[in-house]
């Protein structure tokens, strides 16, 4: 690392523990955080937990599994809180019986890429972040798939999101929500949800079907495009629109 204040893990086993696996409570000085090639398995605690770091942090090769959480409360795979810009690249999060990426305090930019969520209570959950991207994302058979909630722009791009049990893909009180070349498929309630978006809500060659409640449902949202869209066999409404300002096609 280049910066006297960075800081390095690398190829790190952090398993079985009664705790948390990596906790950094840094000072402002602290830089950049590159995490890179960590096993982050069996914990109670949280996988990894960046809390108040005014820093770009870089994770990389994680593989946070099967957390058992003493207080169903509490912990997370990896919890982020007050940080600059993080960014998540090839990195696998499977049986964990809570969060596995979660945010709830203001993050500056999330990059997410080539991510596998399976098999958890909830995917990625996110309050309150700056724009946001995720790129090449598998959710599967979790009980939540992808929750962004309050935040700036969201961008999910060769994504899929398939057999979850209850919230698929949800967008509430964003601004512009982008979805593009990715796939909302057999979950238990609507294939994709957005809410009070503040600008556009773009569904670009995007397949939502067989979900067992809406395929795409929009609601009190700004300019609203649909374009190439595939939505069927869904258990009710393939397209539901409420009080969008502007629908373009």
């Amino acid at each position: 690392m280049n910066n006297q204040n960075d800081v390095l893990i690398n190829n790190t086993q952090v398993n079985g523990n009664n705790g948390s696996g990596i906790i950094f409570n840094l000072n402002n000085n602290t830089k950049n955080i590159r995490i890179d090639n960590v096993n982050a398995t069996n914990n109670s605690g949280f996988g990894i937990y960046l809390n108040n770091i005014i820093a770009n942090a870089t994770i990389t090769h994680v593989n946070a599994s099967n957390t058992n959480f003493n207080n169903a409360s509490d912990g997370y795979g990896i919890y982020l809180r007050t940080i600059d810009n993080v960014t998540i690249n090839d990195s696998t999060f499977e049986n964990n019986s809570r969060y596995c990426i979660s945010s709830d305090v203001q993050t500056d930019k999330i990059n997410l890429n080539n991510i596998s969520l399976i098999n958890n209570e909830r995917g990625v959950h996110l309050r309150n972040s700056g724009k946001t991207i995720v790129n090449n994302t598998k959710a599967i058979n979790n009980i939540y798939g992808l929750y962004f909630s309050s935040g700036s722009d969201v961008y999910v791009n060769n994504s899929k999101i398939e057999n979850n049990q209850g919230t698929r893909l949800y967008f509430d009180n964003r601004e512009d929500v982008i979805v593009d070349n990715s796939s909302s498929l057999n979950n238990g309630g609507t294939g994709i949800l957005t809410t009070n978006s503040a600008n556009s809500v773009m569904n670009k060659n995007f397949i939502s079907s067989d979900n067992s409640n809406r395929g795409i449902s929009i609601n009190n949202t700004g300019n609203t495009i649909i374009e190439n869209v595939n939505s069927n066999n869904n258990g009710d409404y393939s397209i539901l629109l409420v009080i969008a300002q502007k629908i373009l096609k």
